[in-house]
Parts: structure tokens; C-alpha cells; sequence
């Protein structure tokens, strides 16, 4: 246990024996080994009622405060889970699931080696994502911190519910934006805008997704490509590419984000910087945006952060946006594999890594493809 005192439980599921493509041995292995993780169990359907009431018990058990699953998509089962982790006694909020079955075993199902290293990896962010988490009490909402902000108003222009107000620090000068907890969505439109850094969430805070990218650029090899995908439109998309089982490249990991304009151009620049050899935003068209304008602003955001990658020193093209709806699964497989075919041409990120490492990958790739096409 880590000196937080987190005690973290990761529960693995192998939805009766559908995701045989992924070794949840070596996956569990991993995650016993990990910093404040107190228990890992294997089940066979976690959902069903017997198992998830032999959950809630080791939860009450070992006291553990923090939830992560290795199953399906959170959008199936995520409030199930919660409401098992509430019965134990714990906050709600506190857990984290990383998709294993639609998002690896059944786009990957002939390629076990590469399904298993990216669920590995996935567990990996979910269970760094999980340390940073802190109990909240109305879930996805922003958050603003009064010490930081200075009541500009830019969030209040971009919140397209009327969430926010701007008042006045108790006749002060200095004025305060107030989120009202009944009315924001939690897009977080506001939070990846506010020029301050003042604006936060109580869920996907920026240090819970931060732990996440730095977990994912952790992993070994090339090509390193990171994909924001949006809850409702590219998530729901690569969810159902996983259920018609269209096969895909494996060489990608995946954050979830409420939204694509959550996407902070700070965590592109991050990933990059660190040593990601791309990263990609998979958002809904603007005409059918769940949020209404969360996807006009990624693209207004994201094309002028291309200018700045360039600007910086960066190829742009490790960079892309890519259009995809929730019942465009074929658009969704298409995309990634041609941005993970450009990343291959573009060869490693010089970034975060040294001259020989880059040299040292090139010529893997290069024996590799050679091999390939034999």
C-alpha cells in the first residue's frame, strides 16, 4: 500500500469465457504487482448477482477504497459496479473500469500477444487513474478553485446549458465563476477553456487523466499512440466495432473523455513530448454532437493546436481529429488503422527517447516489415 493509504481492488472478468483472447492470468499477475493494489480476483460474469455480492464482500472485507474492473465497456456495466461499491460502504465515484472485452478481446481476437499487451497496459492506466480519484458527490461536474480564479467569464461563454454564473466575491473587486450542480452536464468544455487552470472536475479530474497518459506512454516499443475517445460517439463506435468483432491494429491505447472538447491541448502536448509517437481525438460530427457544441469547439481548439505542434517543433501529422459517430464502427476501425499506418510511416517520436533508442526502433520496424512482406 502506497503512502496515500490507497487500497486499491482490481476485479477481472472473463464474461464466461468470451475474451479467451487476452491472458487475464498474466493481466492479474501484472496487477497484484502494482503500487497499492491490495487484491486482484478472477470471475466468471462479475455482473450476475452472486458475483457481485461476493464483490461487495471482499470490498467490506479488506476495507478496500478504490474499484478497478477488467470487464466490459463502461457503458454497460459502470453504474452497476458503483451501486455494488456504494452497498460496500464505499463512495460510488470510486471506481474505474478499463474496457477488456469490445475494446480488446474482440478487436484483437487473432492477435492474443498484442489484445493481452494492450489490455495490460489498459489495467495499467485504470489502476493510475484510480489513485489519483477522490471521493465527489454529485459525480461528472466541473469544479472551480476560488484561489485560482479570477472570474474572467471565458467558461460562462462556453457552457452551453447556462450552468455558470459570474459573481461578485462579497462586493470585492475580483469576481468568481459558480457552477450550479443541478444544471452542468459535465462536458468539461469549460474546464479544457478556462485560462487560468482554475476549472476542474469532480470526475476525470485533469490529475486522473494526466496519471492516465503518463501511464500509457510508459509502454515499451513503437509505435506509442494514445486515442482520446469521446463517451458518446467515438467510445460508442469502437463499442460496437467490438461487438460485429472487426479486427483491428492492437497498437493503440485508449483514454475515455465525456466529451472530445474535454481533451485539454496541454495532454496533446504532453503525450507528445513524452515520448507518444501520435495521438488522435475520435469525436462525433459537429451536426450530432451529444453536448450540441462540444464537437465545433474541438474542432475549432484542435486545428489551431496543429499550428502550435509545428510551431513547436513537432510533425504535425502525429497529430490528428478524426469524425467518427456511434454507428460508424467500420468509420472508427478505418480511421485508427490509417492513423496507426501513418504513425508507422512517420517512424518514432524523437521525442523522450534518445538518438540510439530512435535509431534502434527504426531498424526493429524496418526488419519487422521486411518480414511481413515476405
Amino acid at each position: 500500500m502506497g503512502d496515500d493509504g490507497c487500497k486499491i481492488g482490481v476485479f477481472l472478468c472473463d464474461c464466461g469465457g468470451t475474451v479467451d483472447s487476452i491472458d487475464l492470468l498474466e493481466i492479474a499477475d501484472l496487477c497484484m504487482g502494482m503500487e497499492d493494489v491490495v487484491n486482484v480476483e478472477i470471475f466468471d460474469f462479475l455482473c450476475s448477482p452472486g458475483m457481485s455480492d461476493t464483490m461487495r464482500g471482499i470490498i467490506q472485507d479488506i476495507g478496500i477504497d478504490r474499484v478497478v474492473i477488467g470487464a466490459c465497456s463502461p457503458r454497460l456495466y459502470l453504474e452497476h459496479f458503483q451501486g455494488v461499491a456504494e452497498k460496500a460502504g464505499m463512495n460510488r465515484y470510486m471506481v474505474e473500469m478499463a474496457n477488456l472485452r469490445e475494446q480488446c478481446a474482440w478487436i484483437h481476437t487473432f492477435d492474443r500477444e498484442g489484445a493481452t499487451a494492450k489490455a495490460k497496459d489498459q489495467m495499467s492506466m485504470a489502476i493510475a487513474r484510480a489513485r489519483r480519484m477522490t471521493p465527489s458527490l454529485h459525480g461528472m461536474i466541473a469544479t472551480v478553485d476560488a484561489d485560482l480564479c479570477d472570474g474572467c467569464g471565458v467558461c460562462k461563454t462556453v457552457c452551453n446549458v447556462n450552468a455558470i454564473t459570474i459573481l461578485d466575491r462579497n462586493g470585492e473587486e475580483a469576481l468568481l465563476s459558480h457552477i450550479d450542480p443541478e444544471i452542468c452536464e459535465g462536458c468539461g468544455v469549460c474546464v479544457s477553456s478556462c485560462p487560468s487552470g482554475a476549472m476542474d472536475m469532480e470526475l476525470f479530474s485533469n490529475d486522473e487523466v494526466l496519471a492516465e497518459i503518463d501511464a500509457a506512454i510508459k509502454a515499451n516499443g513503437f509505435p506509442r499512440i494514445v486515442v482520446f475517445e469521446c463517451h458518446w460517439c467515438g467510445y460508442a463506435a469502437a463499442d460496437t466495432a467490438g461487438v460485429k468483432r472487426i479486427q483491428m491494429d492492437s497498437r493503440f491505447r485508449v483514454i475515455r473523455t465525456l466529451c472530445s472538447a474535454r481533451v485539454d491541448p496541454e495532454w496533446v502536448l504532453r503525450t507528445l513530448s513524452n515520448g507518444a509517437d501520435g495521438v488522435m481525438i475520435v469525436a462525433g460530427s459537429p451536426d450530432r454532437c451529444h453536448f450540441d457544441v462540444g464537437s465545433l469547439r474541438t474542432r475549432k481548439r484542435m486545428s489551431l493546436l496543429g499550428k502550435l505542434l509545428d510551431q513547436l517543433g513537432f510533425d504535425e501529422s502525429r497529430f490528428k481529429v478524426a469524425w467518427v459517430n456511434s454507428d460508424q464502427p467500420e468509420e472508427y476501425a478505418q480511421a485508427v488503422d490509417g492513423f496507426i499506418g501513418e504513425i508507422l510511416e512517420l517512424g518514432p517520436n524523437p521525442y523522450g527517447r534518445s538518438a540510439g533508442e530512435v535509431e534502434s526502433l527504426r531498424g526493429a520496424w524496418a526488419r519487422r516489415a521486411q518480414k511481413l512482406t515476405q
